[in-house]
């Protein structure tokens, strides 16, 4: 048995989602992921439905999302068939959760971006978490960005392949951006996907430009690639990588090179900076960054392509600094091409 979600896309195309399902919401930083939650928490209670939010986000934080949606985080927690837990890191995560679910038995369970370490903890449990919500015929919305480590990485990417499906979020700009949702077990309409934004008064809005994908082969590379496209990578991994592609243009005859910028303003932040770049770069395409320094590692090795990477990256930074040509004063790029060096460090 299917109900409604209150959002246009899901319900219209899939005929809402399955009880006792378990949903997977998989997105960027400020890709609205929350906003999302919480206007799924509205549509429930109004028809009648018991809900069980869990989050890690600021309480401060959940009551102005909450205003920007004319919802009251005071109200909600009056409502008796509302419950709200704030997740602290804990070894005993599965445990605490469980126990709460058998107190309040509620028809849907939502949980919003728990972090990378209370994820590792839930994985080790996942499965008989999964068949303790079912048992109970609960309907499970799990919300996740993409970790930034490789391990944990893993460990969500084992998670998804358990989902019913993925409701997958891909932040553009103006507060707007395109949700996918991918099929996995069940919801034989296929994939769909739609332009959405995020509305003052009204949240999260998606706005009828369905697209069904009817290329069936699609469905399997789409649920590996929401991972593979997260090319960001800590500075010591990327470091790894870029000595050992050093070493290999040292002993044989291939080609590399990598694109470094310092940023001199100090009120940029560079790890938006980095999401901005990394949306124009491809899959095979590595990013990182230190302190002011941001290094590209680009996965072509033709001297033209990274050439055009770079100035590509650079209008990219002259737009966003709404500079001339003279962009000396907030940043200098650098790009170097590994052919038979072993002196080159980041």
């Amino acid at each position: 048995m299917k109900f409604n979600t209150g959002i246009k896309i899901i319900d219209s195309k899939w005929g809402g989602v399955y009880s006792g399902g378990n949903y997977f919401i998989l997105g960027t930083e400020k890709s609205g992921k929350t906003i999302l939650n919480l206007n799924l928490i509205d549509h429930f209670l109004k028809n009648d439905k018991k809900v069980l939010f869990f989050s890690s986000e600021r309480t401060k934080n959940l009551e102005i999302f909450l205003e920007s949606i004319n919802l009251s985080l005071k109200e909600l927690i009056l409502n008796k068939n509302f419950k709200f837990e704030k997740i602290n890191n804990q070894i005993s995560l599965i445990n605490f959760i469980k126990n709460i679910l058998d107190e309040f038995q509620p028809d849907v369970f939502l949980i919003d971006e728990i972090g990378d370490k209370n994820l590792n903890f839930i994985f080790n449990d996942y499965l008989s978490f999964l068949e303790h919500l079912e048992n109970m015929n609960i309907t499970f919305f799990f919300t996740s960005s993409i970790p930034k480590e490789q391990n944990f990485r893993l460990n969500l990417k084992k998670i998804v392949k358990t989902t019913t499906a993925i409701i997958n979020l891909q932040k553009g700009k103006n507060n707007a951006g395109k949700i996918r949702l991918i099929p996995n077990i069940g919801h034989l309409e296929g994939e769909m996907e739609d332009n959405y934004k995020i509305s003052p008064q009204k949240g999260f809005v998606t706005l009828g430009e369905t697209v069904p994908n009817e290329d069936e082969n699609k469905y399997e590379n789409n649920h590996s690639n929401l991972f593979e496209y997260s090319n960001f990578y800590n500075f010591d991994e990327f470091k790894a990588l870029f000595e050992s592609k050093a070493a290999m243009c040292n002993k044989t005859d291939r080609k590399a090179g990598i694109i470094s910028y310092e940023i001199f303003d100090e009120e940029i932040d560079i790890m938006e900076l980095c999401e901005i770049f990394r949306e124009n770069l491809e899959i095979c395409d590595k990013i990182t960054f230190k302190n002011n320094e941001i290094h590209i590692l680009p996965g072509c090795e033709e001297k033209e392509k990274i050439n055009e990477l770079t100035e590509k990256l650079s209008n990219k930074l002259k737009e966003l600094f709404k500079l001339s040509d003279e962009p000396e004063d907030y940043f200098e790029q650098k790009v170097i091409f590994l052919e038979n060096k072993e002196d080159i460090k980041i």
